[in-house]
């Protein structure tokens, strides 16, 4: 399972998701952290959507604390699984997850 959190830093949860600077991509095999990269997003395009579902393609649940709801609309219709958070910190809402899994 791939997983993806919106960041500026690499460390703490984007405020917005359309607009970070990238994706924290954490991919999970029976609770264990496997890989992990930093996706850019490219925000330039023209085709916001498009462009992040693209990016996005191969996670299957996205982490965030807001979402804008075009964005929500097109990765709830790839199914996407999407989880709202409290949690600032990326590792910590990811270690949340890994444990309700």
């Amino acid at each position: 399972m791939k997983v993806a959190i919106p960041s500026n830093d690499k460390i703490k949860i984007s405020p917005t998701f359309g607009d970070c600077v990238g994706y924290l991509i954490y991919e999970i095999d029976d609770h264990n952290l496997v890989k992990y990269e930093f996706r850019l997003n490219n925000n330039g395009t023209s085709d916001k959507e498009a462009s992040i579902a693209n990016l996005l393609d191969d996670c299957s649940s996205i982490i965030c604390n807001s979402i804008e709801k075009p964005i929500k609309e097109t990765l709830k219709n790839l199914n996407k699984q999407i989880l709202k958070t409290l949690e600032e910190d990326a590792k910590k809402a990811l270690i949340n997850l890994m444990c309700r899994v």
